[in-house]
């Protein structure tokens, strides 16, 4: 009997030393199923849904505004988008195929720039992979241009910029839970900013809410050592897919003085 208990213990200790393991290596690679497929949605994100409008704040210690979007992907690009802070409109973009417009109100001035192409090839979609490659220690960065040239509510819209803040290399950011935002699900992500965001922000952490459908950006926090919040990005309202009504003509300047004028 002792022999037997003693085989059996044994051999329930062997297959617990195969099935810890492999536990942990199953769940190490669905953290980073998750990880890839959110990140992949923020690097493409104009991939996954057909207009959106919204508003969000915008907070640091030199900036304190509101940006109003209407982006509309795919075969007739086109955005518009208002900047404004605490004394009202202070610039204005309006972008379609071929052209943007932009429109400085303080000022009653305006700059037109004329659009060229996009080849296919630029706007093929980017993969974890791609995000990874590094040339001389560094990591090359690539992004996709956006049709419909967003300016301002880029950030939101189509948080390339904010992708490449997950650095697969140094593993410096987890996902740690999924929440409800505005009416959408929304991927918490937190992380260690890379030196260089770091000086820049005047924080160690970020904490982030990402679209998990779509892959926009909704809520972004960088926070200091003591708990400080240095800077945020929160969209106060949005909707996918419901179309644009109107579209404004980026021939009209209103009478505005042209810069190079």
């Amino acid at each position: 009997m002792k022999k037997f208990i003693l085989a059996t213990t044994v051999s329930l200790m062997t297959v617990s030393s195969l099935f810890v393991p492999n536990m942990l290596v199953n769940a190490k690679e669905e953290r980073s199923d998750k990880n890839t497929l959110i990140k992949e949605k923020m690097l493409n994100s104009i991939q996954f849904y057909e207009d959106v409008r919204g508003s969000f704040k915008h907070v640091t210690p030199n900036r304190d505004i509101i940006v109003e979007f209407e982006v509309q992907e795919g075969n007739k690009p086109y955005s518009h988008v208002k900047v404004k802070d605490k004394g009202g409109l202070i610039k204005e973009t309006i972008s379609d195929e071929t052209r943007l417009l932009s429109l400085y109100t303080k000022e009653k001035t305006f700059k037109e720039t004329e659009k060229a192409p996009i080849k296919p090839e630029k706007v093929k979609m980017l993969t974890n992979a791609n995000s990874n490659e590094m040339k001389d220690g560094k990591p090359i960065k690539k992004f996709r241009p956006d049709p419909a040239t967003p300016s301002d509510a880029q950030i939101v819209t189509y948080p390339q910029q904010i992708a490449y803040w997950l650095d697969d290399n140094e593993n410096n950011y987890k996902i740690v839970d999924n929440e409800s935002f505005l009416d959408r699900e929304a991927t918490v992500i937190e992380g260690t900013l890379l030196p260089g965001l770091a000086t820049k922000f005047k924080a160690t952490t970020f904490k982030m809410w990402v679209d998990t459908e779509t892959g926009v950006l909704l809520k972004l926090v960088t926070i200091d050592d003591d708990g400080n919040e240095t800077s945020t990005i929160e969209v106060e309202k949005i909707e996918f897919n419901k179309g644009i009504e109107k579209k404004l003509d980026t021939q009209d300047t209103r009478g505005f003085q042209n810069q190079k004028g």
